[in-house]
């Protein structure tokens, strides 16, 4: 529910809270839930949020033509997992994550 989500960002702001990010699902686990990503990456912009979409359980779907709808908006994102050893048949604990910008998370675990 975007405008639920929008709703409780602008809550969250006037009381004096900044949201870190927005985190939109591609077949939760438990569900199979899928977020509505291209109208979350639009709220994601309007307040100048990262957008993760976590696909770690059927995002590997997304390589049959029929599933590719649930992509839909996915180029909004600054972020996406996904996980091949859940429908691959890789090895467990295979992950893959696409990150628009790498460097900063190589900065964020960087040893110094």
């Amino acid at each position: 529910d975007t405008a639920a989500l929008e709703a409780a960002i602008i809550a969250d702001r006037k009381a004096g809270m900044l949201p870190a990010g927005i985190i939109a699902c591609v077949g939760g686990t438990s569900t199979g839930g899928t977020d509505d990503i291209a109208t979350v990456a639009q709220v994601a912009r309007r307040y100048g949020l990262y957008l993760h979409v976590d696909a770690a359980w059927a995002g590997s779907a997304m390589i049959c033509p029929e599933y590719r709808h649930f992509w839909s908006g996915v180029e909004g994102a600054d972020s996406i997992v996904f996980n091949p050893h859940k429908w691959l048949g890789a090895q467990f604990d295979c992950s893959i994550q696409f990150l628009r910008d790498p460097s900063s998370h190589v900065r964020t675990l960087a040893i110094k």
